[in-house]
Parts: structure tokens; sequence; C-alpha cells
């Protein structure tokens, strides 16, 4: 979990209790499924929120504890409480940690592990080198490579 994030929701208003109970359950889920930061960037933490669902109707029914933590107490509760934890950590790194590269629009993060992810397969070696080959063989003002 990003350290950012308690001042996040303190900036949201939210009161001292409110703030560490955001914390506490945001802490538990990461404990229990992994780091936050890791899952968001899997999947912008869809597969989390899923093992969180749980209605008024799966209560009155008496479904099972669809996640994997051990709750006491109101099982709706509880999840609402973990889903609200977990929504608001998606919604603080899309305000704050999904910075727009200014000229292109591209989220920057996702920009950066895209260029670590070329750089470590060493595909972006193999679009340099296409690129001087191309260039190599491109005439002078020519369009492609010359017949």
């Amino acid at each position: 979990m990003h350290p950012g994030f308690r001042s996040w929701l303190e900036g949201r208003g939210l009161k001292k209790s409110s703030v560490a109970t955001r914390i506490s359950d945001a802490r538990r889920v990461e404990n229990h499924y992994g780091d936050l930061d890791e899952l968001y960037d899997r999947d912008s933490l869809k597969e989390i929120l899923e093992k969180f669902q749980y209605s008024k109707d799966d209560e009155a029914l008496g479904r099972p504890n669809p996640s994997s933590l051990d709750i006491d107490g109101n099982l709706y509760d509880s999840l609402a409480s973990y889903r609200a934890a977990v929504n608001q950590y998606r919604e603080y790194r899309e305000t704050t940690l999904h910075q727009r590269a200014p000229s292109t629009g591209i989220a920057w993060d996702r920009y950066l592990r895209e260029a670590k992810r070329k750089f470590d397969d060493g595909s972006l070696d193999r679009e340099e080198r296409y690129k001087a080959e191309y260039a190599a063989q491109r005439p002078v003002g020519g369009v492609g490579p010359e017949q």
C-alpha cells in the first residue's frame, strides 16, 4: 500500500477514526491477498473486489463468506467495509498515481511499466535494430526500402 494513502484519505475530510478504519481494513486485505499496488497494477483491484461481493439477499439466504478472510460479527457489514477500503484505494491510485504524460495522455506509471518490460525482454533493442536497418535501406528522400 502506498504511504500517501493515509494523507489522501485525511485530505478528503474523513474523521480520524474513519481514516484509521480504512487503513486497517486495507492492511488486512493486503496481509491476506497481497500488495494492493501489485493487485491494482494487475487488474485495477477488480478480482479482489469480486471476493467481497455480498448482498443483503446473500445475507438473508445465509450464504457463506465469499472471501477467505475470517470474519466475526456481521458478514454483510464487514465485507462492505473491506469493499469500501479497496474501492477508496483504487480511487486513490486512479487520482494520484496515474499522472498523465504531458504530450501523450498515457498514464505515466503504465508507460514506465511498458518501457521496463521492453527493456527487460529485449524487445526495445529489436525495435531499435529494425528502425536502424529500415533507415539504412531507405533511399534519400524516399518512402521505403530501395527496390
